[in-house]
């Protein structure tokens, strides 16, 4: 499998980090929606992987976790943690990846946000999806975003943008629901810890 395959696991990855992202914060005052950017670079800290034959070409399967920092919108800048499982059509350079994330502060601190993604990868190094995740300190803040992720050459880094502003790629944090953060539609459940390392 050349490294330009393998790459595109590393890209999934990177799906939780870039992209259009909403953030809903319980507050007093009714509901507000922030725009927000933030801008990321990870690097691959563990992988496993193995490959099979499909019905339309071959396949790799990985579970990856990565290590990096975030950076823009105060309640998105820290240090980044990335559990990631992809599987990937090296045929095609098509696949698909879903996983968890964290956002921590720097140094190991408290963690800013935790939540979970799904993203679709093309041409071999590019990746976009969906992600959702709470912030720690507000009540019912939650974030939503779209996103857009590259991988190095070699595969062993991503780096991304959270939010580029424009109408496809968006981020907001926004404040509570009309009937309160309780009555929120949607309450993804994340785990509980971030990765180690």
């Amino acid at each position: 499998m050349s490294k330009r395959r393998f790459g595109i696991a590393t890209a999934i990855a990177a799906v939780v980090l870039a992209g259009l992202a909403a953030i809903a914060v319980a507050a007093t005052g009714g509901p507000k929606t922030d725009v927000v950017k933030a801008s990321f670079t990870a690097t691959r800290q563990s992988s496993k992987q193995k490959t099979c034959t499909g019905q339309d070409g071959a396949y790799v399967e990985a579970r990856e976790t990565f290590k990096g920092t975030i950076t823009g919108d105060p309640r998105l800048t820290g240090d980044v943690f990335v559990r990631t499982h992809a599987l990937v059509n090296t045929t095609t350079g098509v696949g698909t990846s879903e996983g968890h994330f964290w956002i921590k502060q720097t140094g190991g601190g408290r963690t800013l946000a935790a939540g979970s993604f799904q993203g679709v990868g093309t041409q071999g190094n590019t990746l976009e999806g969906f992600a959702t995740a709470s912030l720690a300190g507000f009540r019912g803040a939650r974030l939503w975003a779209n996103f857009t992720s590259t991988t190095s050459a070699g595969g062993s880094q991503i780096s991304g943008s959270l939010g580029g502003g424009d109408g496809s790629n968006t981020a907001v944090i926004q404040l509570k629901g009309c009937h309160g953060p309780a009555q929120h539609p949607s309450n993804p459940v994340h785990p509980a810890k971030p990765p180690k390392k």
